[in-house]
Order: structure tokens, then C-alpha cells, then sequence
């Protein structure tokens, strides 16, 4: 399985760790999203390599976070 961890700035409830959740999990290769709101750090794993760009552009239609790319393993 194939892992990726993104750094979400501006979060600030469980209202946004959900949406972000959400809008991760509308991605099909995405199989699981742990979302930590006092970190701002975000754990995706998936069955297939996908474009960090792609999950980054899907964080930031919820709302204007600041998203970056913290690592990338598989």
C-alpha cells in the first residue's frame, strides 16, 4: 500500500477534519485518511501511486487551507 502525508494549515474543528476526510475519500485510489487536527497532519493511503497534486487541489476546493507535501513512501 502506498502512503502519503500532507501538512493541512487552518484547520480549527472537527467540522474541518471531516471535510477534508470527505473530500480525500472521493478520490478512488484513496483506500484510508487519518486526519489529526492538532497537527494539521494528514495520512493518506491508497492501493495506487497517486499525484500529490491531485489529493493537495482536493484539500483546498473544501476550503483555502494551506496544504503541503510533508512525505511520500510505496
Amino acid at each position: 500500500m502506498v502512503a502519503m502525508k500532507l501538512k493541512v494549515v487552518g484547520m480549527c474543528c472537527n467540522r474541518c477534519v471531516v471535510a477534508v476526510d470527505k473530500a480525500l475519500n472521493t478520490i478512488p485510489s484513496v483506500r484510508q485518511v487519518d486526519v489529526e487536527l492538532e497537527s494539521g497532519l494528514v495520512t493518506i493511503r491508497g492501493k495506487a501511486k497517486e499525484n500529490p497534486e491531485r489529493l493537495i487541489e482536493a484539500i483546498k476546493k473544501v476550503r483555502n487551507y494551506q496544504v503541503s507535501l510533508v512525505s511520500q513512501a510505496g
